[in-house]
């Protein structure tokens, strides 16, 4: 989640957390070159962080809760032949 919140930092720079918009957040995460499930992580550590600088006091709200999570479209597991599932265990 570090490397994420790195980023972020990298990516604004001096810029104060509560002039950043849900708009600079959303495409900040879209562009990230990861698959979607890791661009949700990054999403999920922006929010927490941004949950703290409100009780912090510097930011009014949190721009990241409103940027939708990535799709993930996760693929039907397969099944092992006995052969594979043989293999996978010696």
């Amino acid at each position: 989640m570090r490397e994420y919140l790195k980023r972020f930092v990298s990516e604004f720079g001096e810029t104060r957390v509560s002039a950043i918009t849900s708009t600079q957040v959303s495409d900040f995460i879209h562009a990230l070159p990861f698959s979607a499930i890791t661009k949700r992580h990054a999403r999920s550590g922006i929010v927490s962080a941004y949950k703290w600088f409100v009780k912090q006091g510097w930011a009014d709200k949190n721009p990241a809760a409103a940027v939708h999570a990535p799709k993930v479209d996760l693929a039907e597991p397969g099944i092992l032949t006995v052969e594979t599932a043989c293999r996978c265990t010696h």
